[in-house]
């Protein structure tokens, strides 16, 4: 008797068909009016290219632990932006690798000279930092440095004056790089899309 008093109509509260309501957004999507936009493209570094990065970068010895970096979804693609943004975990995991990065890649001669392409006359050698900040900031950003970016990183060479240490401050420098956002997401520029 219950299956021949069902017809597979749902029927809404008063009685009548229910009406199909709009499907809920994604999680991380907020309401707008248009159509949405697609992301220009920043898409975050998985932690096998954050790995392969910086051995590219600092050699292949280079200990590299990414499992401190946030779980990548698989929605099927790696690269899905609305999971892929900034977050305090982000942020604090790769400052502990570029810490730990930096500090290994300037505890011997050997390594440092890996990454500044000069031998320093000193702890506050400008002309040598500057061309560490140049070539090695071109390889971490995938793009040429600025004037001002340089001058910005240039002023690191505080820390090498007050330590006696020229490695200072290229450690400080290798730090600001790695954590920079665009070594930590693969910025492709253009025009957003419908």
């Amino acid at each position: 008797a219950l299956l021949l008093g069902c017809n597979g109509e749902i029927l809404g509260p008063g009685g009548g068909p229910e009406e199909p309501g709009p499907e809920p957004d994604p999680p991380g999507v907020e309401q707008m009016a248009g159509p949405p936009l697609r992301s220009p493209g920043g898409r975050r570094l998985s932690r096998d290219e954050v790995a392969r990065s910086l051995q590219r970068l600092l050699g292949p010895d280079v200990p590299v632990d990414t499992a401190l970096l946030p779980d990548e979804t698989l929605t099927p693609f790696d690269n899905d932006i609305l999971d892929q943004s900034p977050s305090m975990l982000l942020v604090e995991s790769m400052e502990a690798i570029a810490g730990e990065v930096a500090a290994w890649a300037v505890a011997t001669p050997e390594r440092l000279q890996r990454i500044v392409p000069c031998t320093p006359t000193g702890p506050a050698d400008g002309a040598c930092f500057g061309r560490f900040v140049e070539g090695f900031g071109r390889r971490v950003l995938r793009r040429p440095i600025g004037a001002e970016e340089k001058a910005d990183l240039v002023e690191l060479l505080s820390y090498a004056s007050a330590s006696g240490r020229f490695a200072d401050a290229v450690a400080m420098g290798l730090r600001l790089l790695l954590m920079h956002p665009e070594f930590i997401y693969r910025v492709e520029p253009g025009e957003a899309t419908l």
